[in-house]
């Protein structure tokens, strides 16, 4: 792609690889893939470099910032890909984020460390079905009802301007006999945003079969 072959070769006629000089100084060369292999391993082989690390993201453990990844361009300014947990409304959530065009990575980072406040501030948690809620029913001709109740709770991650549906999934239930208490039953399916969950159904109560007076006035004499 032009990126690993023209831009390259860009930024070397330039004689500015675009180093944060605020982290580094330092002079990248093209080289063949053996000069990287025979530099992994011995970098793996020195002592010296036990228990160091070079990393040009200084906004790790800022503002809850775990990654993700830097970068920059000729023409594209600094530009900084991040990931970031934060404690909304007591539940732990890894917000997502990305940072463009900013004229240095310092620039990039406090944009991002503002961005992921406001998104903090923007999301919420809460629990949208709560085990043993009742969510439907099965209602029989001649009288005999159970309620469907979900089994397990729901929480999600609710961004503004996000529409959450639900949709009841339930088979036709033949009631030719008894059908017991806790019976599963289908499922509530769930979505909001790209969150999906799917949650069992069982019956609140015994269905009854129709009792002999009941099918005794139902009988076809034709």
């Amino acid at each position: 792609s032009e990126n690993w072959t023209v831009e390259f070769a860009q930024r070397m006629a330039s004689r500015s690889w675009m180093m944060p000089r605020e982290y580094c100084n330092g002079i990248c060369n093209l080289v063949y893939v053996d000069d990287v292999v025979g530099a992994v391993i011995c970098g793996l082989q020195s002592k010296t470099g036990v228990n160091e690390a070079y990393n040009v993201n200084g906004a790790l453990g800022q503002s809850g910032i775990i990654g993700i990844k830097t970068g920059s361009g000729l023409n594209s300014g600094a530009n900084f890909l991040f990931a970031a947990t934060a404690t909304v409304d007591g539940g732990q959530v890894t917000l997502f984020g990305c940072v463009m065009g900013q004229p240095t990575l310092d620039a990039a980072f406090s944009a991002a460390e503002a961005l992921v406040a406001a998104m903090k501030n923007a999301t919420t948690v809460h629990q949208v079905v709560s085990r043993n809620d009742v969510v439907g029913a099965y209602s029989t001709a001649w009288g005999s009802n159970a309620d469907l109740v979900a089994t397990t709770d729901v929480t999600v991650v609710e961004w503004p301007g996000t529409i959450m549906r639900q949709r009841i999934d339930a088979p036709t239930l033949v009631v030719d006999g008894p059908v017991a208490r806790t019976t599963p039953s289908g499922k509530l399916h769930v979505v909001l945003g790209d969150q999906q969950i799917d949650v069992p159904l069982v019956t609140g109560e015994a269905l009854d079969p129709p009792g002999f007076g009941w099918r005794l006035l139902r009988v076809n004499l034709l």
